[in-house]
């Protein structure tokens, strides 16, 4: 291959260009930041009266993804079981796809079950009090970079899923330091300190959109 100047699809994905490299960058100075914002600012107070319309939603949409995982599991075992040759890419997308459902059923529940789980008022938010939920925050840190594995998965067809994972990375740790970023942004009492880490966030937030 390197002999007629041609270099192979698993070469050119191996090494991570200027875009994913840009969301490396987001990545460390979201930890950092986010990282002093624990350490030096008060986080505001908790909202302990969740809207009752809410947790109607939030049991509504568990209920609602059920039969969506359900038909994945059934994919899974038809690919797994019943189809020769098997289909790598077709597997690996049904567990993520049971896995993306498995995130958002377990913490629709906690927010159903447990009254919104754990909830601080947002303190960016304009209008009425509006709660901010710590387990949304943590299901959507999983879920999203999930969702970006999902979305990208054309690349499995070229490359190995080991190198279709390295080059995803950048965008999936960018995608979970901002959902931190912007959670803290929004709980934390200074509002300087509070739409910076938003600011950052949505920085964070256009690199992926622009690496993908």
């Amino acid at each position: 291959i390197a002999l007629h100047g041609h270099s192979s699809p698993i070469e050119k994905t191996s090494a991570w260009p200027t875009k994913a490299r840009i969301c490396v960058w987001f990545t460390y100075a979201q930890i950092v930041f986010n990282v002093l914002t624990h350490m030096f600012w008060r986080v505001g107070p908790q909202m302990t009266r969740i809207p009752e319309q809410e947790i109607e939603v939030f049991n509504t949409v568990q209920l609602v993804l059920v039969p969506t995982m359900l038909a994945a599991v059934i994919f899974f075992i038809s690919e797994q079981f019943c189809r020769n040759p098997q289909r790598p890419a077709a597997l690996i997308m049904s567990r993520l796809v049971i896995f993306e459902c498995f995130i958002k059923i377990a913490y629709y529940t906690v927010l159903a079950k447990y009254n919104g789980g754990f909830a601080h008022v947002n303190l960016r938010a304009f209008g009425p009090e509006r709660p901010i939920y710590l387990p949304r925050w943590i299901g959507w840190s999983l879920a999203i970079p999930t969702l970006i594995a999902m979305n990208t998965y054309p690349m499995m067809d070229t490359v190995p899923f080991p190198v279709f994972f390295r080059r995803i990375l950048p965008m999936q740790a960018a995608t979970m330091s901002y959902c931190w970023s912007c959670y803290l942004g929004c709980i934390i009492y200074d509002p300087w300190m509070g739409w910076f880490l938003i600011s950052l966030g949505c920085m964070g937030y256009v690199s992926i959109i622009a690496d993908q």
